[in-house]
């Protein structure tokens, strides 16, 4: 298999001979990585706005009780949001703040309109619009929910009522959606529809997306675009999003246009000074948002913040602790390789470790990997999980450039292809992990990966237990 796209269009892959692809100098791999043989390379999805109504409506949000509701207007409107419980007729008002910004605020100098694709000012027909003016975005943080309860919501102008359900309140069972490296291709678009279908059918109650989300890489409309994609998810199910590169370095080294539209909003309760480091609870689990591209040495903020987070961890309310940010400690790649992350897990890793962290997840590969229980890159029944989950669909293509070589034992499952994992916490002792893969379609009732979870805190006891009772059976 051969990586031959030519700068950020659509990638190609071309099926070749292993020894036709070394002579050529490609990126090579093996076309099968499992029992799947991937399909198609994906195409570019582009939407544009369809009037000038609330448009790119999205729940940014965990906590059973409040959510963020944002939406982006072409022109200054109220910001209100009115909303109800699903069928009742009784409602509250909670107005918001209006903000837009510039490109020219950006770092780097960057003038948002130079398309990747193409290298050139758009739109050409308008020589003064080179220079990227965002619409009005508008922020509502809706408050005093009640948790695992449906909610109706009507934005100014519109008719009709949008629905949304806040996830399960503390202390009850909880499923999370997990993708990362989204992007907006037709791969997006079905690990979106994937994770509604899930939503839908009450099997999803909240998405953890860590990082890497619009792909625009300095192309600033492409931001409203993908705005609109998501907007069919996550207009329903409140989503907690993470800064990955593709925030940072690909728009002019500023955080600006995900801050504005995807920014964490309920820092406070976490401590957090924040919105690229937070923390909520919801269902059985604690989980905390953590930032691969700020500084987490010891005395940084954030690694000052993650110490003082993980006190506030009542394991009799969530019993379940998760972390998440977006380049992984682990991973078998010859393409961003584990030397990446090292800085960040020499800094952060013990702290996981000694705090019994049950699952990490993170992205920024493109492709899906799990992992045995790990610390300090050796299997450790009481460390942590890790799932690697880079295969939203973005136009990139699945990552080049081959395993370093045979599949060690820790890395138990890995895989080039687009999907989306499903976690779910049934009580305080049992979980289950999913993943699937886009091309098996629809019927989600089988996954291509399927894994029991146990609390990092009761492996090592288990695993004690059975070589007692071996050694007994010898005996």
């Amino acid at each position: 298999m051969h990586c031959s796209g030519e700068g950020l269009n659509i990638t190609d892959f071309k099926c070749m001979s292993d020894d036709a692809c070394l002579q050529m100098g490609g990126q090579c791999k093996s076309e099968k990585t499992s029992h799947y043989v991937r399909g198609p390379t994906s195409e570019p999805l582009w939407l544009a706005a369809k009037s000038d109504g609330p448009e790119q409506v999205h729940l940014i949000g965990g906590s059973p009780d409040e959510v963020a509701v944002y939406w982006m207007t072409p022109k200054p409107k109220k910001t209100e949001v009115q909303v109800r419980e699903k069928g009742a007729t009784d409602t509250k008002t909670y107005k918001g703040t209006r903000d837009m910004y510039s490109a020219q605020l950006l770092a780097g100098g960057s003038n948002g309109w130079i398309h990747p694709f193409h290298g050139e000012c758009r739109p050409p027909e308008d020589p003064n619009g080179c220079i990227y003016q965002s619409g009005v975005i508008h922020t509502v943080q809706v408050t005093g929910l009640v948790g695992g309860t449906k909610y109706e919501y009507q934005l100014p102008g519109e008719d009709s009522w949008r629905e949304f359900k806040t996830p399960p309140a503390v202390g009850q069972p909880i499923a999370f959606g997990v993708t990362a490296d989204l992007g907006q291709t037709k791969d997006s678009q079905r690990t979106l529809d994937h994770m509604q279908l899930l939503a839908s059918k009450g099997e999803l109650d909240h998405v953890i997306f860590p990082g890497d989300v619009a792909y625009s890489d300095g192309y600033a409309p492409a931001w409203d675009s993908f705005g609109r994609v998501v907007e069919p998810l996550m207009s329903r199910v409140p989503t907690a999003i993470g800064g990955g590169d593709h925030e940072l370095g690909g728009d002019g080294g500023s955080w600006m246009h995900f801050e504005k539209r995807f920014g964490w909003r309920n820092k406070e309760r976490s401590g957090s000074d924040s919105f690229l480091w937070f923390s909520w609870e919801a269902g059985l689990a604690h989980i905390t948002m953590l930032c691969s591209f700020c500084d987490f040495k010891v005395g940084s903020l954030q690694h000052d913040w993650l110490l003082e987070d993980l006190k506030t961890v009542d394991r009799s309310r969530t019993p379940w602790l998760i972390v998440a940010f977006h380049v992984p400690f682990y991973n078998t790649m010859k393409h961003h390789g584990t030397e990446e992350s090292d800085p960040m897990r020499r800094a952060m890793e013990e702290i996981f470790y000694k705090n019994k962290v049950d699952v990490i997840l993170d992205g920024h590969i493109h492709m899906y990997e799990r992992t045995l229980p790990m610390y300090n890159l050796t299997e450790d029944c009481a460390g942590p999980v890790h799932f690697m989950v880079g295969d939203g669909g973005n136009h990139e293509g699945p990552t080049c450039g081959g395993f370093k070589g045979p599949q060690p034992s820790w890395s138990a499952y890995r895989e080039f292809s687009y999907g989306h994992g499903l976690l779910t916490l049934k009580d305080a002792d049992h979980a289950s992990w999913k993943w699937h893969r886009n091309q098996d379609g629809e019927d989600m009732s089988n996954a291509a990966d399927e894994f029991a979870i146990e609390r990092a805190s009761q492996r090592c006891s288990k695993a004690v237990s059975t070589e007692e009772a071996l050694h007994a059976s010898i005996v």
